[in-house]
C-alpha cells in the first residue's frame, strides 16, 4: 500500500505538517478552513477503524454519494482507497437509473449523508461521523453488484454519453499514476503549489487534481459553487497556482474574475 500516492503511511511520513486542504464555504460570509495533512490523516484512520469494525470488505467498490468537493469528501476518498477499495462518485439527486449504474460500477457499499437517498436502493448498515457530519453506510443487494476481477482498480467513472451510450470505465491505479507522474514533472509541481480541485466528483479530471496534490504534498482548494461565485471568487483564487478548468467552470467564475485573475500577468497561476 505504501507505493501508492494516496497511502496514509506515505503521506504521514513525507508531508505530515504541510497544509493540505483549504476549504471555502459561505456561512453566509466567505470563510476559509485550512487542514494539514496530519489532521486529514487522523480522520482517515478513524474511518478505517470503522470500516474494519463494520467488516467492510476490501477489494470491492464503494459508491460515494457526493455533489461537490469538501474536506469530508477528500477524507472519505482516502479512506476508501486505503481500505483497498475503489470508489465510484455519484450524485443521487441528479442521476437517472441509479440502481443500474451502481450495479455496473461494481459497488457493494454506498456512503451518503442522506439516508432518504439510500432507502430504495440498499440496506442501511452503519452510521459514522466525519468532521462532525453524520454519514450512512449502505449495503447493496448481492444480485445488484457486478464482480470486478482486477483487485487493483482505483476508481470507476461513468462517461457522459456525448459520443454514444454512457459507459462505465474501471480504472486501475497503473493506468492513472503514470499520467500523474508526468504532469507533476511537466508542471514542476512541488509542496508549495496550491491546486484547485475544481472538476466535479463525477468527472474524472478531478482524480488528476487530487492525485497530483497527494503525489507532491501540495495543497488543494475546495469550494462550493456558491463560494466560487462569492465576491467574484478573487479571495478564493488568489493563492492558486494550478488551475485545470472547463467551459462550465469558466462560466461559473465569471468574466470579471477571468479578466482580473486568470489572465493577469501577475496572477499566481
Amino acid at each position: 500500500m505504501d507505493k501508492y500516492c494516496y497511502s496514509v503511511k506515505r503521506l504521514s511520513k513525507l508531508y505530515s505538517n504541510n497544509p493540505f486542504i483549504w476549504e471555502f464555504e459561505t456561512n453566509p460570509d466567505l470563510t476559509r478552513q485550512i487542514y494539514k495533512y496530519d489532521q486529514i490523516i487522523r480522520e482517515v484512520m478513524v474511518c478505517l477503524d470503522i470500516f474494519r469494525r463494520e467488516k467492510i470488505k476490501s477489494f470491492t467498490g464503494i459508491s460515494l454519494d457526493v455533489r461537490g468537493h469538501s474536506a469530508r469528501s477528500c477524507i472519505l476518498l482516502l479512506s476508501i482507497l486505503n481500505h483497498g477499495c475503489h470508489f465510484y462518485c455519484i450524485d443521487f439527486k441528479t442521476t437517472n437509473n441509479i440502481s443500474q449504474k451502481l450495479k455496473d460500477s461494481g459497488a457493494e457499499y454506498v456512503i451518503s449523508k442522506h439516508i432518504q437517498n439510500m432507502d430504495e436502493i440498499c440496506t442501511t448498515h452503519a452510521t459514522f461521523k466525519v468532521l462532525n457530519h453524520t454519514y450512512f453506510i449502505g449495503i447493496l443487494p448481492t444480485s445488484q453488484t457486478s464482480i470486478i476481477s482486477n483487485r487493483n482498480i482505483c476508481y470507476t467513472i461513468c462517461t457522459s454519453g456525448s459520443t454514444g451510450e454512457p459507459k462505465m470505465i474501471h480504472v486501475p491505479y497503473e493506468c492513472i499514476y503514470p499520467n500523474i507522474k508526468s504532469l507533476c514533472s511537466l508542471l514542476k509541481i512541488n509542496e508549495q503549489d496550491v491546486i484547485f480541485l475544481g472538476s466535479p466528483p463525477t468527472f474524472d479530471p478531478f482524480v488528476v487534481e487530487f492525485f497530483m496534490a497527494l503525489e507532491m504534498g501540495s495543497s488543494l482548494v475546495v469550494a462550493t459553487n456558491t463560494a466560487i461565485r462569492f465576491t467574484n471568487s478573487v479571495q478564493l483564487l488568489e493563492n492558486i497556482t494550478i488551475l485545470q478548468t472547463t467551459p462550465s467552470l469558466f462560466r461559473l467564475l465569471g468574466i470579471q474574475t477571468i479578466r482580473d485573475f486568470v489572465f493577469q500577468t501577475t496572477s499566481s497561476l
